[in-house]
């Protein structure tokens, strides 16, 4: 079950539900997702992913995402922009790959970036991830 954070968008929820839709990944674990580290962090849940330098004093498993920072779980680097997409690699300590983006779906950068960290702290391999955000983004 994946819960959302007051901060988190409609266009980021409609893409983590259209994700576990394709992908057809189930987990039991509680997730929290928080798309800014200025939120109040609520308890009870198995892991938490969150932006790179959250202050976290909860005992689930952190992962953390950050569009700058090599330093985070989950780092989106080289963005590019082109005429009719954008493209981007997402990278974690099992490896690294590119993402890209149709203009037309309008999904932003950091909304995959967050979707991909989810399912990568819930267990799923990162080339899985890219296969599934690929074959409805590019």
């Amino acid at each position: 079950m994946i819960s959302f954070a007051n901060a988190v968008n409609e266009p980021l929820k409609k893409l983590i539900d259209t994700f576990t839709f394709k992908s057809g990944f189930k987990s039991d674990k509680k997730v929290l997702l928080l798309a800014d580290k200025t939120e109040d962090i609520q308890s009870g849940f198995d892991i938490y992913v969150v932006p790179f330098g959250t202050k976290i004093n909860e005992t689930g498993k952190v992962v953390t995402y950050s569009l700058s920072n090599n330093n985070a779980d989950v780092v989106s680097i080289n963005i590019q922009n082109h005429s009719q997409s954008k493209s981007f690699e997402i990278m974690t300590n099992s490896g690294m790959g590119r993402a890209f983006i149709n203009n037309k779906n309008n999904v932003s950068v950091e909304n995959v970036l967050m979707c991909a960290s989810v399912f990568y702290a819930l267990g799923m391999d990162l080339f899985n991830i890219l296969d599934v955000l690929n074959g409805f983004l590019k």
